[in-house]
Parts: structure tokens; sequence; C-alpha cells
């Protein structure tokens, strides 16, 4: 009897081990890049990605906004859960990098929650644009697998940068940008 708890019991340290292997980026530890994009890849080696384009409910007025119309603009399209730590904690930055204003860019956040009000509980602490993602359409276009996401778009709307993970300082998304042609 004593053998079954001992392996009872190892079995859940081992599944509490993997579940947090394997979570939502809950620590800088798991930020990486893409496969696409290993960290040392430079933007200006980054083949950019056709555009894709989606219309989706701005969270605090309820109208639809397409992604098309921010073509040419640079925009920082950020996916972001509304109960992921992490995210939680990358939004400041994104408010930071929002109210820059810079020239020709925008910050475009596309949220996940099951309604746009639970998602506007987050949003309305933050100026920044709050899409609301309704069945996760927007970030499987984008093919995104874990939060937060930051995709970086060219003024044609190509993917040209993807980073994921919390914790990154302006200053990054900023020499991204400036990297952009």
């Amino acid at each position: 009897m004593k053998n079954f708890y001992r392996g009872l019991l190892l079995t859940g340290m081992l599944g509490i081990l993997l579940l947090s292997l394997v979570g939502c980026n809950d620590s800088s530890s798991l930020k990486q890049e893409t496969n696409l994009n290993p960290q040392n890849l430079l933007v200006s080696d980054y083949a950019p990605k056709p555009f894709k384009d989606f219309t989706a409910k701005n969270s605090k007025t309820g109208k639809p906004v397409s992604l098309s119309s921010f073509k040419g603009k640079k925009v920082v399209l950020v996916f972001w859960f509304s109960t992921c730590g992490p995210c939680l904690a990358d939004l400041p930055t994104i408010e930071k990098l929002h109210k820059k204003n810079l020239k020709n860019v925008a910050v475009v956040t596309v949220g996940h929650a099951d309604t746009p009000a639970e998602l506007n509980k987050v949003a309305n602490k933050y100026t920044f644009l709050a899409l609301f993602n309704e069945k996760w359409k927007i970030s499987d276009l984008y093919g995104v697998t874990g939060f937060p996401t930051h995709v970086f778009l060219n003024a044609k709307g190509e993917e040209c940068q993807r980073t994921s993970g919390c914790g990154d300082p302006i200053e990054k998304f900023i020499s991204i940008l400036n990297k952009i042609k």
C-alpha cells in the first residue's frame, strides 16, 4: 500500500512539473522568439509573411475595426489573454509604447476573454485599442499559441518580426520598429 501512495505522489509531482514547463509563458525564462525567427535573427533576415486582414469589434465601443485600416503604418499587434499573468504584466509596457505616439506606428491589441465585458475589465485601464478576439479567430489566423505574443507588421501589413513572453523593455519594441522598413 505504501508503494501505491509513493507512486501516486510521484505521478502528481511529475504532472505539476510538466504543467509548469508548458504553461502560458508564465515566466521570463520561457520567453522565446518563434521557431521561424530565432533570437539572434535580425529583422532584415526575417522573410516578411503576407498580409492577413481581419475585422474585429473594438471591445470598448463595439464598432468593427479592420487591420487593413492601418495600412501605411507599422503595426505592433499584441495578442493577450485577460487572465494571463504575464500578459497583465506586459500591458503597461504596451501602454507606454502606445502613448509614445511614434510616427506612422499603430499599437493594436487583440484580447482574449469569454466576453467583451470581461476583456474590458482589463482594457479599460489603458488607452490602446483593444479588439475582442471572438472564438480565437484572429489568433488562429496568425498562428498564436502562447501569450503574450507581439507581431510586428510593416507598412504593407506584412509580418516582419514576432516575439513571445513578457518583460521586454519598450526600447526593444522601438528598436524592432526602427529596423522595419
